[in-house]
């Protein structure tokens, strides 16, 4: 019992005066910081740490876990209303949210975010309670061979998971991979890709991707047409409706809020992963996978759903190993340490009050995010029917400031042009830029394990079949594949 024993008191600690100012002013600044593009919960949590130092630390941990845990939901309101994705966790939201907010749904839309992401939140919280110390034991079996295959099984996921021709979507993620892989390799530490400029040596940054591919490109695509949308002009329905349009699917918000406490358990993947497995289990299993990527309620419950769970199993390795599941949990593990706390499987035990407190938290989050979220939603979905000659103006404004606060380079806006021209034409020829975008995010990923396990190995290829959880993720690299085929098979023989 020792495990719970700071359950109660951090429950009371909750309810004090500053411990909740922080839970709300966390979760007030973390929607506004998911729905402006380019930001993320992790660029977020890093401007707060100067601030918190100074605070008692039940309150700026606090803070930190509601501003994570609502930046996951008001990311994806971005990416619903303007197709453009608050931080990489809400990618796969764009592919059925933002054609709902397109054919008028915007509401429904909004409402099966803000229901699944409560759920999500939910769970993952429960998965923290319930299941920290058999999760930190499967995640110390996760090796750099097991990440490998894990991060390979992302990009099979990746090619056809937004509902885009295989082939293309192969192609769009080997892109994203050669352009991930610019810098200085990591393993041998030679330079690739830099055609001698400096600039280049690091990596390129997955702000200035998303903001180039997504945002920019977003922008030039609806100028070529004009105008917006007519039909998105008309949000005929209502949050709540929405809402109780996420509870009919039960199962998916279950399975996508699982996916998401399994893979935020597993440190360096993240909610990334999560979303892009949970999206394409939703797609595999259905029976109409035809109607994904048009505006199929599913395809927002799911990713949302797995996007708010990581974060209770990500605080897992966190607090009971010292090794952040995510990049946000980095940041997390920097506040913790600024206090001073130690980590280990005796923080549940020395700590365990703080530990609760910050458990109640996210929680707590979700509430208050719930309200604020049906608090504002007129406004939310009015930004729809606004017409485009006021919203470029403004998200240009946020584009060239997320830009340049990346590494306050000017050349940071050559690139995000070179990016914008390359999603334009991605889009126009139905290249998935979502495939683009994981493939950036997880070709290092695989790279770095790759090479990483050949030199523990001395050479051999045997350690990428060790044990029991490689071939199992082999078999299910090969099981995606095969379902991908099957589905795009039954397609074309409907359409013929």
């Amino acid at each position: 019992m020792e495990y719970w024993s700071g359950l109660g008191d951090g429950f009371i600690q909750l309810f004090s005066w500053a411990v909740m100012g922080g839970l709300v002013g966390g979760t007030l600044v973390g929607i506004i910081i998911g729905v402006i593009p380019g930001i993320g919960a992790t660029a977020g949590m890093a401007l707060l740490l100067p601030i918190i130092f100074y605070w008692p630390p039940e309150v700026g941990l606090v803070m930190l876990s509601a501003l994570w845990m609502a930046n996951n939901y008001g990311s994806s309101l971005s990416s619903i209303l303007l197709g453009i994705p608050g931080d990489s966790g809400a990618i796969m939201t764009i592919e059925d949210g933002h054609p709902m907010a397109q054919q008028g749904r915007t509401g429904s839309a909004i409402g099966i975010s803000l229901a699944a992401s409560a759920a999500g939140g939910i769970i993952g919280a429960l998965c923290f309670l319930a299941f920290a110390p058999p999760l930190v034991s499967l995640a110390l079996l996760f090796g750099s061979a097991e990440m490998f295959w894990l991060a390979l099984l992302a990009l099979t996921v990746v090619a056809s998971a937004s509902g885009h021709n295989l082939g293309k979507g192969l192609i769009a993620c080997g892109l994203g991979m050669l352009t991930g892989f610019t810098g200085i390799d990591t393993i041998t530490g030679y330079a690739r890709f830099t055609f001698g400029a400096m600039y280049l040596m690091d990596r390129v940054s997955l702000v200035l991707v998303l903001l180039g591919i997504f945002a920019v490109a977003g922008l030039l695509s609806a100028a070529s047409r004009q105008s917006q949308v007519a039909v998105q002009r008309d949000a005929r329905d209502s949050i709540l409706g929405g809402m109780r349009l996420a509870l009919r699917y039960p199962l998916t918000l279950l399975r996508g809020s699982f996916i998401g406490a399994l893979f935020g358990a597993v440190p360096g993947l993240g909610h990334t992963v999560a979303t892009v497995v949970a999206y394409q289990q939703t797609v595999s299993s259905s029976s109409h996978p035809d109607t994904f990527g048009k505006g199929d309620p599913e395809g927002v419950a799911a990713p949302e759903a797995a996007n708010n769970s990581v974060q209770g199993s990500a605080l897992i390795p966190t607090f009971a190993l010292g090794i952040p599941g995510s990049a946000s949990a980095t940041i997390f593990l920097a506040g913790l340490t600024i206090y001073g706390i130690r980590l280990g499987p005796r923080v549940f035990v020395e700590d365990s009050t703080l530990v609760w407190t910050v458990w109640w938290s996210m929680t707590g989050a979700v509430v208050c995010f719930l309200l604020l979220g049906l608090l504002f939603n007129r406004f939310f979905v009015r930004v729809t029917i606004t017409p485009f000659k006021y919203l470029i103006p403004v998200i240009m404004v946020f584009v060239v400031g997320g830009a340049v606060s990346a590494n306050k380079s000017l050349w940071d806006l050559v690139v995000v042009l070179l990016f914008a021209v390359l999603g334009y034409l991605m889009k126009r020829y139905d290249y998935s830029l979502v495939a683009f975008t994981l493939g950036f995010i997880l070709g290092p990923i695989a790279e770095a394990n790759f090479f990483r396990s050949l030199l523990i190995s001395g050479g051999s290829a045997g350690i990428f079949f060790q044990g029991w959880i490689n071939p199992a993720l082999i078999a299910l690299t090969v099981l995606s594949l095969a379902l991908h085929a099957r589905n795009e098979l039954r397609q074309r023989a409907a359409s013929t």
